[in-house]
């Protein structure tokens, strides 16, 4: 046992109790909605996007070498104006190397960048730079990026994506003094 003054309860009137319960359902229910019109906000430029273009695609993966190859092909075989290839691969530049020469005969600009080994065989292509950096990726007309990972693996992928962000970054990668020279 404690010393002190015992707590008194005192019922409240049932309509009291009711009109307490109706508010806090009430407001509960008002943040719901605004988490929802939230969300609505949210999705409306992809939902107009999708509407507009019949079709939504922020990226996908792409899986196996021929898969990823005939990706790649179909890619550049779509390029209207320019096109950025980066690799230190010498068979996946030797994969895409006669659909590049196709490109470039349909007056594609083409813009490239490889390792050192490769320059020779790249040279047919266009402007060449020396790649520092492994990477393999191939930029159609600023805004479809293929990149490819694991080429010498039975696990060789592709990310593409036509995201802004994604496409620009590729290009400043080309651009940049310390990746490409």
């Amino acid at each position: 046992m404690s010393r002190g003054n015992p707590s008194l309860y005192r019922a409240l009137d049932t309509n009291q109790i009711v009109d307490s319960l109706k508010k806090n359902v009430e407001e509960e229910y008002a943040e719901r909605l605004k988490s929802l019109a939230s969300v609505k906000r949210a999705m409306e430029p992809l939902a107009k996007r999708a509407a507009s273009s019949g079709e939504l695609e922020i990226a996908y993966i792409v899986k196996g070498k021929h898969n990823v190859v005939q990706r790649l092909r179909n890619l550049i075989e779509e390029t209207k104006k320019q096109l950025l290839f980066l690799t230190f691969e010498k068979d996946l530049l030797e994969a895409v190397r006669p659909a590049i020469l196709e490109a470039k005969a349909r007056n594609v600009r083409v813009r490239s960048a490889v390792t050192p080994e490769l320059i020779e065989t790249a040279e047919a292509l266009g402007s060449v730079k020396e790649l520092i950096c492994n990477c393999n990726l191939l930029l159609s007309d600023d805004s479809k990026l293929v990149t490819v990972s694991n080429w010498r693996s039975d696990k060789c992928h592709a990310i593409v994506s036509d995201d802004p962000v994604m496409t620009t970054i590729a290009r400043e990668y080309y651009d940049n003094p310390k990746c490409c020279c």
